[in-house]
């Protein structure tokens, strides 16, 4: 095997040799290499934005074609493209709007408009808009609004889910305000889908937001929660389950006391049976309205 070995490296080395040589006798070849190059170079500015998900400022380059940032995306066949006033919608309600792509290219290329993107294979498959919405009749997000408001605590308010379309594999929780006082919603819910599960469900750290949320009376939050990574892989126990435990926090990050939450069905006391992977669920910051839940879940 040693001998083998060695003479394929030394075959290796003699053609690695002579390929100058043979190049420099074959035009046509080293025509084909140049080609072969410039293609190369071409494809990898085609497709400069690497597949993942980024935030950045749209802006309109060609037909087809998008700047997010200093990245150039293009778009893929049917982009799943969400407004919130920005790419198109007046920004006033809780859900995002779909827009067309004659939408989403007018607007980058007359406003500047924040926005996430999802790239897969090169191209652009979902694209977020990320304008700040109007939060009239939600919870209150002004830096003092909860300065001298008490924590909220499970009594007092109700809970439901919902399905969220998009992201893929998330579900929203909403937290409602039923009694007569203003009461702040700290950090993010403590959630336990099984008997066996040794921590709360992990929180996703970059849909921290800015402001406090602070739940006015008859007022609603939002957290967007993430019931598997889409992989077809599960990290950890899968859990089929109709209802769930959620708990929230006072100030000193202890919990409260929990209380059961249906999952979505068309019955609110009653939900329909979910599969949950413990392992790979997460949950985002309370939130004043559900596009800034769903835009950083």
């Amino acid at each position: 095997m040693s001998l083998i070995r060695v003479r394929n490296v030394a075959s290796v080395g003699l053609l690695v040799a002579s390929a100058p040589f043979l190049a420099a006798c074959d035009p046509g070849n080293a025509d084909t290499e140049v080609d072969d190059t410039r293609a190369s170079a071409s494809a990898s500015r085609a497709n400069n934005a690497a597949d993942g998900t980024f935030t950045g400022t749209l802006t309109y380059t060609a037909p087809g074609k998008l700047m997010v940032g200093e990245r150039e995306i293009g778009l893929a066949e049917d982009p799943n493209i969400q407004g919130a006033g920005g790419l198109c919608g007046d920004g006033k309600g809780h859900s995002l709007k779909s827009c067309s792509i004659e939408e989403l290219e007018a607007a980058a290329k007359t406003k500047s408009v924040k926005v996430k993107v999802t790239i897969k294979g090169g191209n652009a498959t979902e694209i977020i808009d990320q304008t700040p919405r109007d939060n009239s009749g939600d919870g209150d997000t002004r830096a003092d609004a909860g300065a001298h408001v008490d924590a909220c605590t499970t009594e007092g308010l109700t809970f439901s889910t919902s399905d969220q379309p998009r992201p893929i594999n998330h579900i929203m929780l909403q937290a409602t305000n039923l009694s007569d006082s203003a009461c702040r919603l700290v950090g993010y819910p403590y959630l336990t889908f099984s008997e066996d599960q040794q921590a709360v469900t992990q929180v996703l750290e970059d849909s921290k937001p800015q402001d406090i949320v602070v739940l006015k009376p008859g007022a609603t939050a939002y957290a967007s929660i993430n019931i598997a990574d889409g992989s077809g892989e599960a990290e950890g126990p899968v859990e089929e389950l109709t209802e769930f435990q959620v708990t929230l926090q006072d100030f000193g990050g202890e919990s409260t006391d929990p209380v059961t939450v249906p999952t979505p069905g068309e019955d609110e006391s009653a939900g329909e049976p979910l599969s949950v992977d413990v392992g790979a669920a997460y949950v985002t910051y309370w939130h004043s309205n559900a596009a800034d839940a769903a835009n950083n879940s």
